[in-house]
């Protein structure tokens, strides 16, 4: 690693890139964590600002550097956090001084595409004159009475279920209690006439005539 007249340069054919921070660090006087990744390629001559980012953007931390007041170009602090994985988010460096809000790169976003609005389906002349007829035929049945959904008369039982059941009206319920009543006061009055046939009857003695002589 050389740093001259603030030119960083890394050359890294298998480092831990804890070692090459700590190298910037010695070199630049800059605070760098510690990270365990191991790292084979070569970044530089240029700023430390830029040899950083390059570095920095092919591991997997996300990363902010903090920029000196007295040098524009160089780093005073880098501060590392671990990815959580899936795609790498956009790198965020600190303004080029010290104490300048962070701005995030923001990636470019498409331009909306118009919308096409559907368009209404042209009729044909030919289908408006067909629906207009029978529109026209409808209102006249309906103006005739006729209403084609209902059931004539002496059909409503036809195209009934046979095993559904009859639903009686109450007309129907009370002459049905009234014939169940008979029947059973029928009965009672057969039981009865019964029981009095098989009672025996009482039969009355007959006194013997008297012997006993007449007085005349």
């Amino acid at each position: 690693m050389t740093y001259e007249n603030g030119q960083l340069a890394i050359v890294a054919p298998n480092s831990t890139l804890s070692d090459i921070l700590h190298a910037v660090h010695n070199q630049t006087g800059a605070n760098m964590p510690g990270a365990n990744e191991r790292v084979v390629s070569s970044f530089g001559p240029g700023p430390a600002r830029d040899v950083l980012t390059s570095l920095l953007n092919g591991s997997h931390f996300n990363y902010v550097m903090v920029g000196s007041v007295a040098d524009p170009n160089a780093v005073a602090q880098v501060i590392l956090t671990p990815r959580a994985g899936g795609e790498t988010p956009p790198t965020v460096q600190a303004g080029q001084a010290a104490g300048l809000p962070i701005r995030p790169r923001v990636a470019p976003q498409p331009y909306p595409q118009p919308q096409v609005q559907n368009q209404m389906p042209v009729e044909e002349p030919g289908s408006s004159d067909g629906m207009e007829e029978e529109d026209a035929s409808q209102d006249t049945n309906v103006d005739n009475g006729v209403d084609q959904g209902a059931p004539e008369p002496g059909q409503g039982t036809e195209g009934q279920n046979p095993n559904q059941p009859v639903v009686k009206t109450p007309e129907q319920l009370l002459q049905e209690l009234q014939r169940q009543q008979q029947m059973v006061q029928q009965q009672q009055q057969q039981q009865r006439s019964g029981q009095q046939q098989q009672q025996p009857q009482a039969v009355t003695p007959t006194p013997p005539p008297d012997s006993r002589p007449q007085p005349r």
